[in-house]
């Protein structure tokens, strides 16, 4: 699921081939065919293109979201510059640019994230299999906060357990996390967002939770356990994460693939 400056709510599946696009009451507004044939991640930028990840052609697709009119695409299955194993997540920052998780699932050489102009011109990349500063093992979710134009980016290094973060040009400025069930600490952190005040929300696999921390990693609170009630998680929490304009926190994979909304302080509304 993504969000865009209105306040509406995009949501595919993996699996699917459209894109559903929902108001903040819920209330399906439109549905965009993208052309993919696996819509596994997705971002919207503030001109209302949609960024597709097909995961079955390992490839970026950039679409109206109006009129699902192809824009761009980029991307196919290697370890070369543009090239990605699997595509875990992709994140806009506030000047269009698109970040992609490259998640290494098939080649020990892809650990790592590549930027891209909002066309899919390619730019930089960062990252190697290991588990020092800098390095990853199978990264996954990725966000960016846009608060006041910084930028910064921060990626769910999945089986180091822990979050790290970024400038955008892939220097790297800190981390925190380790494997755990403490504040703070996770067991496989899956799915990133940003609001519009850079805390970092992250959903905690292996935890049954999701966790919010401010732009300098610090844990704020938390929320979610293993359960079928309102704001729980029947299984691992593996759908998609976003923070609305709204100041909610949606996330998409709840009961009978519903998407669920909660405040920031995770309050099911």
């Amino acid at each position: 699921i993504a969000n865009d400056t209105h306040g509406n709510i995009y949501a595919g599946s993996v699996g699917g081939t459209d894109v559903r696009v929902f108001d903040s009451a819920g209330t399906l507004l439109r549905t965009v065919q993208t052309g993919a044939m696996d819509v596994s991640a997705l971002a919207v930028d503030a001109n209302d293109n949609l960024f597709i990840v097909d995961g079955s052609n390992t490839e970026v697709r950039k679409i109206d979201g109006l009129t699902g009119e192809l824009r761009a695409q980029w991307g196919s299955y290697g370890t070369a510059d543009g090239e990605f194993g699997t595509i875990g997540g992709i994140a806009l920052d506030s000047l269009g640019n698109v970040y992609a998780v490259d998640s290494g699932y098939y080649s020990s050489d892809s650990h790592r994230v590549q930027k891209f102009t909002n066309d899919g011109v390619f730019i930089t990349k960062w990252g190697t299999y290991g588990s020092s500063d800098g390095q990853f093992n199978r990264p996954y979710g990725i966000a960016v906060n846009k608060n006041n134009g910084v930028n910064e980016v921060y990626v769910g290094d999945l089986f180091n357990h822990r979050v790290e973060k970024f400038s955008s040009a892939g220097v790297y400025i800190s981390q925190w996390g380790s494997q755990g069930s403490g504040n703070g600490q996770f067991r496989y952190p899956f799915k990133l967002t940003s609001d519009s005040n850079g805390n970092i929300y992250v959903t905690d696999l292996f935890n049954y939770r999701i966790q919010k921390f401010t732009a300098a990693g610090a844990y704020t609170t938390q929320w979610g356990s293993l359960g079928s009630g309102d704001g729980q998680f029947s299984g691992y929490p593996q759908g998609d994460i976003t923070a609305g304009v709204d100041g909610f926190v949606y996330y998409g994979g709840g009961k009978d693939s519903s998407i669920t909304r909660f405040t920031d302080v995770g309050v099911f509304t």
